[in-house]
């Protein structure tokens, strides 16, 4: 029997001997209890495999992995931390415990580990130690709620302890609670119950319900904050409210009176320049003004005027103009001296890098859909691509795109084919699996032997998934071509190109992003356009959506550019500003599966 227990121990002996992992010093030792010099780790450790107390035995342990800690030495502090039996600690010992364990949790960036202290850890039992080690609890706990993805809990955490804070960090930590609180799901928002004693949490946790119940109306979310401030006038967030509700309580001063749509009504684009001008016409009729500001609404056609004549009168401060849609009169934009008008184009400049004040640009350039297909890809765990793709522009312009999105997540792109027609559908294919290489060397065996013998052909296997670029009637003749090559194992991906509201057969188990416009029977404003215009083309009704949501960017325009990481829900995707003014989509993943499309939740 004691030769069993040495076992473990020897073990043990030689791992916090041998390993000196250092731990990095942005994570201080407070507020740890600071042991003797002359105790070293070894000795704790020699005196705890000797003692006869459980309770003993696990303190010595545990100064062991304390003083471990205070040399930066993670491996042996997470060795001699798993042989603590938390059951045998005291209260006081227990916390340092939980503590140390939230540290090594954080440094390992291990959700199991801190998902298993977090419950057992609350900030109120720190409340002997100074204000120095208060606060640094505090921001460890943050961290580790934030880290697990629990928002609400990181959020709360900040308000109990506000008063921890200075001045300058007390107003940084609004920005920082509402934006926690704004990532929480709205569902999980409404349900949370909050046992805490804490007035400021109640407040702010209403105040995040009431701002993300009206999410999709931008006048209903100035009437709640309105109702709130009035509720809460002595609450911290309305005396110091986070930039983003300072920008919403604005929004009768600030959101435009006067709109102009500079679209192609007329000539080869018009049709997607109507739908637009009828998406947006459509929500203008359903959105009535509450904040008793009515929107003059004019058209432009595009087609018939140059786009800089819209420039050349003087315009209100409160004005805006929607367009243009096509890229050669975007570009004439990049000629003026300067934009005296704010501007939503329907497109984007070919120079991402290139900021133009005034200018903000919006559209549904497929270029977003190769972005994250490859972030997808990469979170998927599938590294080895191949692609395949019309030999046309549009597909060498999104065969570069995609090429660049997957450098960019350490993905391969290991295989480009190029269908020219549908009769060479079958030979691409080939290529992109190699079969047509497996036959001649099949064939070029039997030569050298001399000899008939069965042979099946085999594709290659440096492929982990296949993106197809095609529109619906070729994707239907490429994907049974896949089965046929071998390759029916291979998941497929594809961009929105793929998928049309009608009939989706032979499409099976591919997988596209697409719009919410375009996966959703159920949103009102696309019915109410269906009923009103049944005989809009499958062609435009993309730009539908595309008008929808450039009549909600209309007066958000401000909140999305000054306060980082908003958002907005719309049609075509949640909707996002980087810093030179382009808006993002982050669009919806779907599978088609036995002739209908199925949403993929993540």
């Amino acid at each position: 029997m004691k030769a069993f227990i040495l076992i473990p121990t020897l073990i043990f002996s030689i791992l916090v001997t041998g390993c000196s992992t250092p731990v990095p010093k942005q994570i201080s030792n407070a507020p740890f209890q600071i042991l003797p010099d002359n105790l070293s780790p070894e000795t704790l450790i020699s005196q705890a495999i000797a003692a006869q107390d459980e309770q003993q035995k696990s303190d010595l342990y545990l100064q062991a992995s304390l003083l471990y800690w205070e040399n930066n030495l993670t491996a042996q502090t997470n060795a001699a931390l798993l042989t603590v039996n938390p059951g045998n600690l005291s209260h006081e010992n227990l916390q340092q415990y939980l503590l140390l364990t939230l540290k090594l949790g954080l440094l390992e960036e291990s959700v199991p580990k801190l998902d298993k202290v977090l419950p057992l850890l609350s900030n109120k039992a720190f409340h002997q130690f100074s204000i120095e080690q208060q606060t640094e609890l505090t921001e460890l706990l943050f961290k580790a709620y934030r880290f697990t993805g629990k928002p609400i809990q990181a959020a709360i955490i900040l308000i109990e302890n506000s008063g921890l804070f200075s001045n300058d960090e007390y107003l940084n930590n609004h920005e920082t609670i509402w934006s926690e609180l704004r990532k929480a799901d709205l569902a999980l928002l409404s349900q949370y119950q909050y046992f805490g004693e804490s007035i400021d949490v109640k407040g702010w946790l209403t105040l995040a319900q009431s701002i993300k119940q009206n999410q999709i109306n931008l006048e209903a979310q100035y009437i709640a904050l309105t109702t709130w401030n009035e509720s809460w006038p002595n609450h911290p967030a309305a005396i110091n409210p986070p930039h983003e509700l300072d920008i919403l309580i604005q929004l009768p001063s600030t959101q435009p009176t006067k709109i102009t749509l500079a679209l192609p009504l007329s000539g080869p684009i018009s049709g997607a320049g109507k739908a637009i001008r009828d998406g947006f016409m459509a929500s203008y009729f359903n959105t009535p003004s509450k904040l008793g500001r009515d929107i003059e609404i004019q058209f432009f056609d595009t087609h018939l005027n140059n786009i800089e004549n819209l420039y050349n009168q003087t315009e209100a401060e409160s004005a805006l103009i929607i367009g243009p849609l096509d890229k050669n009169s975007l570009n004439k934009l990049t000629k003026l001296e300067h934009l005296n008008t704010k501007t939503l184009a329907l497109n984007y400049l070919d120079n991402a890098e290139q900021e133009i004040a005034n200018l903000f640009q919006f559209g549904l350039a497929p270029e977003t859909e190769t972005k994250q297909i490859a972030q997808r890809l990469s979170k998927k765990g599938l590294e080895k691509i191949g692609i395949i793709a019309p030999e046309s522009n549009w597909g060498f312009r999104l065969h570069d795109a995609f090429f660049n999105d997957l450098n960019h997540e350490n993905g391969t792109l290991i295989e480009s084919t190029f269908y020219s027609d549908q009769a060479s559908l079958s030979e691409t294919v080939a290529k992109l699996l190699a079969t047509q290489t497996s036959k001649e060397r099949a064939k070029k065996v039997r030569t050298i032997i001399n000899t008939r013998f069965e042979f099946q052909p085999r594709r290659r296997k440096d492929i982990d998934a296949i993106v197809m670029i095609a529109r619906p009637k070729t994707a239907k003749q490429i994907n049974p071509l896949f089965a046929y090559h071998y390759a029916d194992s291979i998941p497929i991906f594809s961009t929105s190109q793929v998928h049309s509201e009608k009939n989706n057969n032979d499409l099976e188990g591919i997988e596209f992003i697409e719009m919410p416009w375009m996966l959703s029977s159920t949103i009102d404003i696309k019915n109410q356009i269906h009923n009103n215009i049944p005989e809009s083309s499958q062609k435009h009704k993309r730009f539908y959506a595309l008008g929808v949501d450039a009549f909600k960017l209309a007066p958000r325009l401000t909140i999305l550019k000054e306060v980082s990481d908003s958002q907005i829900d719309g049609q075509t995707g949640t909707l996002s500003m980087n810093s030179t003014g382009q808006i993002s989509r982050n669009m919806e993943w779907a599978r088609f599966r036995k002739g209908k499309t199925i949403s993929l939740q993540d």
